[in-house]
């Protein structure tokens, strides 16, 4: 599958969203425009730029909030050196960590998660 295709059936699937729809999804204000700058920086949130612009993927949003473990997947990507485009392809592709399921899927069961990401991003052949 082609890295196209991953982001095109990331959209389709989750959303990619813009810092004014993650503004939305959050319940701040609009007028806090660099709040979404801020969290990106931070490691709060994990940013993607598959064109000229960051986008966030929608699957890290919960109930109005960020799912606890995506912070803690940024910072194992920091961590291992892994893009955060890379880390986001591998979390909605499917997996032999998971059987074949996308990892993704498996965003409630944190420490499994990042167990197999650290796996899957220091895997040596």
């Amino acid at each position: 599958m082609s890295v196209e295709s991953v982001w095109r059936e990331i959209h389709a699937t989750w959303g990619l969203l813009t810092s004014d729809e993650v503004l939305r999804v959050l319940g701040l204000a609009q007028a806090d425009s660099t709040r979404v700058s801020v969290m990106r920086a931070d490691g709060v949130l994990l940013a993607v730029k598959p064109g000229d612009v960051y986008v966030y993927p929608g699957f890290q949003f919960e109930s109005g909030q960020v799912k606890p473990v995506i912070a803690d997947l940024v910072d194992l990507a920091r961590d291992v050196s892994w893009a955060q485009d890379d880390l986001a392809i591998w979390l909605c592709s499917p997996s032999g960590y998971f059987r074949g399921e996308r990892p993704v899927e498996h965003l409630d069961q944190p420490d499994e998660l990042l167990k197999k990401a650290r796996d899957a991003a220091t895997v040596e052949w």
